[in-house]
């Protein structure tokens, strides 16, 4: 089990809608404090991020999503502190604010 930073992270009950009706709580973490920023993965705003573990699936109005891992809390400073593993284009996807899901039981 991840463990939370109390001062900086809030965990709060959202509930899933389906067909107007309140199916599933789940939880929703806000964090207040920045933990980790760069500029070298797009040349434009992120519009949407998911993590997947110590992963980060991101994606821009560049028509791409990327999967990358951010530095560890506890690494030393290097020029370039993240790592792209992969990157995926998406097609018409200049659009800012396309929100994207992932769900590992593939439904």
């Amino acid at each position: 089990m991840n463990t939370l930073d109390h001062g900086s992270v809030s965990v709060i009950q959202r509930c899933s809608l389906c067909g107007g009706y309140f199916i599933q709580s789940f939880p929703i973490l806000e964090v207040h404090f920045l933990k980790y920023s760069t500029r070298e993965i797009y040349r434009n705003y992120i519009d949407c991020v998911r993590w997947f573990g110590r992963l980060a699936f991101s994606k821009s109005c560049e028509n791409s999503l990327i999967l990358w891992r951010p530095p560890r809390p506890d690494d030393k400073p290097q020029q370039k502190s993240f790592q792209v593993l992969q990157k995926f284009e998406v097609l018409n996807c200049e659009i800012w604010y396309i929100r994207f899901a992932m769900d590992r039981k593939m439904k």
